[in-house]
């Protein structure tokens, strides 16, 4: 019979004055180019708002490491301009109307487009002498299936496992007249539409640490307990806890080498101390390193530090086989979708659940998909928050 043992590393705790050994990027994104991409997209329908803003899904870092994100945009509007003569005397106006698109996001990343259209000369009665004293331009398609790209390296906004990153679109401009007087009025309204495109280029964080399970970051107070507990242990193995405040860019903390004979099982458990007004997220793995030297790495886990942060949660069993079950960390009241999306953000299969009192949501695979690699995506609608658990379906 296997024993367990429990390591003498409970009460290890990170103190204010250690220095990381080096720093380690998993992946770097090079030309918008990496193993894979996660596309999300998004649509625009025709609105004369003076701004929109456009939502998608956080990249869960505990996928893998995201390299670089790529936004694509492509807008089209139509303007209607109506003009009138405020002048006392009959008046020849030429105008130039311009119309500029801007969009900003996180990450630095910002789209800005300028057009312009000239009308006139027109001669306008004077004030009050209608008709003949106004006139409308348009409706001109003033821009149509007009395409952007732009790319950021600056990945941290995007990682999360709860709520979304958002685009603001707004469009500014005016008419100015450049022949004829300045007493005159204006009304512009434009219509506009378009397709959003969110694109992650993420490499994986590396092969699975085997042998390690039950991998949990959990927030105590003034400290951040690390836990995980091997399976099959190998002698003159080593376990390293990495730390990192975006979630690609991970620290080495502690070297924590094996404790037991081989075969056994190990329960480890690590206090990382907190800074007394640390806040945000802080994220944690955990590196292995077999007698071999070879590297592999558990999942990533978040820890946010804020006080809004939301519930915990797991997902099991991981790999599936029919059944997938989310358990929170307490009980939950609310609207959930729970959705199996394939690695190209495809809904494989959806259900609706409401929580009153339960802490559970589970799914049965009513038609199991291919074996690979998936991802359980929960809404909590009622919060507008939303989790997403990387699966593999053998």
């Amino acid at each position: 019979m296997k024993k367990l043992y429990t390591a003498l590393v409970a009460f290890i705790i990170l103190s204010d004055s250690f220095v990381p050994i080096e720093t380690s990027a998993q992946c770097l994104c090079s030309g918008g180019t990496a193993p894979s991409v996660i596309s999300y997209n998004a649509v625009l329908n025709p609105t004369n708002a003076s701004s929109s803003t456009i939502s998608f899904p956080k990249f869960d870092p505990s996928i893998g490491s995201l390299g670089c994100v790529s936004f694509v945009d492509t807008i089209s509007g139509i303007t209607t301009t109506h003009v009138w003569n405020l002048a006392s005397t009959k008046t020849k106006y030429k105008f130039a109307l311009s119309v500029a698109n801007n969009l900003s996001g996180p990450g630095g990343i910002s789209v800005d487009e300028d057009y312009s259209k000239n009308y006139g000369p027109d001669s306008l009665n004077a004030k009050g002498n209608s008709p003949g004293d106004s006139i409308t331009y348009g409706p001109d398609n003033l821009f149509t299936n007009v395409r952007d790209s732009t790319n950021t390296t600056n990945t941290a906004p995007f990682l999360g496992t709860v709520g979304t990153v958002n685009f603001v679109y707004s469009l500014n401009g005016g008419l100015i007249s450049l022949i004829g007087s300045l007493n005159y009025g204006d009304q512009i309204i434009t219509n506009y539409w378009g397709a959003f495109r969110l694109d992650y280029y993420w490499c994986p964080a590396g092969l699975l640490a085997t042998g390690v399970i039950n991998f949990s970051a959990v927030r105590k107070g003034k400290y951040v307990e690390v836990e995980w507990m091997t399976q099959n242990e190998q002698l003159n193995s080593n376990y390293q806890v990495e730390s990192s405040s975006d979630g690609t860019h991970f620290n080495p903390i502690k070297d924590l080498p094996s404790r037991t004979g081989l075969g056994d099982s190990t329960l480890y458990q690590y206090l990382y101390q907190l800074g007394a007004s640390q806040g945000g997220k802080l994220y944690f793995r955990i590196k292995k390193l077999d007698p071999q030297g070879l590297a592999t790495y558990t999942g990533v886990k978040i820890v946010n530090l804020d006080a809004t942060s939301v519930s915990g949660y797991q997902v099991y069993p991981n790999p599936v086989s029919n059944l997938v079950v989310m358990e929170f960390d307490d009980m939950q009241t609310g609207n959930y979708v729970i959705s199996l999306l394939n690695t190209t953000g495809q809904i494989i299969q959806q259900k609706t659940v409401t929580l009153a009192g339960s802490s559970q949501i589970r799914m049965e695979l009513s038609s199991k998909p291919a074996p690979g690699i998936y991802y359980l995506q929960t809404k909590d609608r009622t919060r507008n928050q939303q989790y997403i658990s990387k699966l593999f379906i053998q």
